[in-house]
Parts: structure tokens; sequence; C-alpha cells
């Protein structure tokens, strides 16, 4: 499994002909022929490098990362890509543009550090007048990169694994994203899940024993169909309508109080960041262990006839 998602973006792009046909090559090592596409991960070689043996250096693509201070969260950071050409080439800027959209559109990418995917957001034509290096032209493209982190409360019991349980039982054939595993890069026809939390939080109405707990959830059913989309969404909401509640890990129920399908953002972008299906219920955890003693010294004063 790659390591981030640099690394399987890097071996993806790498992957794809329709880009790579379209690129010069760099050649690794002076001891071998072996040249591949001219795709690097912010640090570039400059026009001069023996790498380029006297060919043609354009065009390239430069990418980067920019992530958020506080990577657990859903828009996690942005990826920046630079498409370098020249004017007087037959291969430019656009017609690679047009392929990198098409290639990373609705492509996720599961990695050791989690599962990321991209949308589009800005594509800005540049030029570059260097004075070492010819002048350029090109393309800077600008992706929203969503994360879809660990979203489980660690209450015990905890809701969200409860609720990714009954989604299974529903249809076993859906993928849950960080439980089932995964492949290392796909692009979800039949949905992909993603349960989160939105708001967790005491009601107030303790017993004795019991913490009486709220969760407001997010179910995200992701899929390149809209048609199966619609689907799996209308069966979840429909079970979920008809049991009422959802049997916990430790035998309770979280019991639900209030459920709602967005139509809005069931099949845009959106889908990644909002989710379509939330619910709201309510659940008992275990209190603070309190020690049960027998009453003792128990003493009686009065008069009985």
């Amino acid at each position: 499994m790659f390591e981030s998602f640099e690394e399987a973006l890097y071996s993806y792009l790498l992957s794809c002909e329709n880009i790579t046909s379209l690129l010069t090559r760099w050649q690794l090592s002076d001891q071998d022929n072996k040249s591949i596409p001219a795709i690097f991960n912010i640090n570039y070689p400059p026009d001069n490098a023996e790498g380029w043996k006297h060919k043609i250096q354009y065009p390239r693509i430069v990418f980067y990362t920019q992530w958020a201070n506080d990577t657990d969260q859903i828009e996690a950071g942005s990826l920046i890509l630079y498409i370098h050409s020249l004017d007087n080439l037959e291969i430019q800027p656009e017609n690679i543009e047009k392929e990198i959209n098409n290639s990373l559109s609705d492509v996720f990418f599961n990695t050791l550090r989690g599962v990321f995917c991209c949308t589009w957001i800005s594509s800005e034509p540049f030029m570059i007048d260097g004075e070492n290096e010819p002048v350029q032209n090109g393309i800077r493209l600008e992706y929203q990169v969503r994360a879809f982190p660990d979203q489980y409360t660690y209450l015990n019991p905890d809701p969200i694994p409860a609720i990714e349980d009954y989604i299974k039982s529903i249809d076993n054939d859906l993928l849950i994203i960080n439980r089932d595993e995964l492949p290392e890069i796909f692009v979800p026809e039949y949905p992909v899940i993603y349960v989160r939390s939105l708001d967790v939080g005491n009601l107030g109405k303790d017993t004795y024993k019991w913490r009486i707990m709220q969760l407001h959830g997010a179910i995200h059913v992701i899929s390149t169909n809209p048609k199966i989309t619609r689907q799996v969404l209308g069966k979840i909401e429909q079970q979920a309508m008809i049991d009422g509640e959802i049997n916990l890990l430790d035998g309770g129920q979280f019991l639900i109080t209030d459920d709602r399908t967005n139509l809005q953002i069931m099949y845009g972008h959106s889908k990644l960041l909002d989710g379509q299906y939330e619910l709201t219920g309510e659940f008992g955890i275990n209190a603070v262990n309190r020690s049960e003693e027998r009453i003792k010294n128990i003493e009686v004063t009065g008069r009985y006839e």
C-alpha cells in the first residue's frame, strides 16, 4: 500500500497513458537508457540537467500539495499541478489539462495515511520568462483534496461502528471506508460508504447507571452511478424508517429520533463533503462505576401494633 497521497498520485499519473503520451521524458541515470515521463513532485531538474540528454524538456508536469493544519478533517488540503510547455510545440497545456481532469475525476487513493480524493477548483494560464530557460506557457490546476478520516467516537458503546454494521446488514456488497479492505486506487461505480459523526453530546437525562447521549451523524453514499446511488440511499432510508433503532455492540439500542435525505446534494461533488443522509439518535453508556454496598446498621424506632 502507498505511504502517502503524494506517492499514490505520482504512481497513478505515471500509469495514465493518455497523460504520459503527451509529455517529454527524463532519463533516470547514465547507467541505463530507462526513462520516465516528465512528472515531478515539487523538485524538478533544470533544463541543462544531464537527464534530458539534450532532448526537449517540455511539456512536463510539476505538482505539490498544501495540507491544512488540522488534517483530521474532510477538507484536508489542496493539490497544485503546473503544466509547462512552449509556444512552438504541437502539444499545448490545454491538451494535457483536459486529460488530467478526466483522469482525476472520481478517483480515490487508499494509503497508509488515509483515503483521499480530489475535486477540481480552478485552472489559470501562466507564462514564465526565465533568464536561463525559454519562455514557457502553462496552466496551473488547483484541486481540493478531500480526506475521509476515522470518525469513531470511542464511546462505549460507539454508535458509528453499529451504524456501519447496520448498513452492511442491508447490503453486504457495500464497502465502508475505514472498515473494509479497499483497492489502492479505485473509482467507485458501486457505492462506497463513509459514516461520520457531526455532533455527539449528553442530553442531560442521565439516570444513576446510565448517561443518555445523542449522536447526529452523516452517511455518504459515494458512486459514479447516480441511479445506483439513489437505490442504495433508498434502501438505507426505508429500512431505518421501518426499524426505528439500530443494535449497538453491547446489546443496547440506538433509537433513531430524526433522519432525512438531502436531495439537493444527491449527485454532485458536495456529497463528498456533506453526505446525503443524516440521522439523529439517542443511546446510553454506562456511568462511572459505582460501588453498591449493602445497607448496614438499620435502626427501627417507634411502636407497632
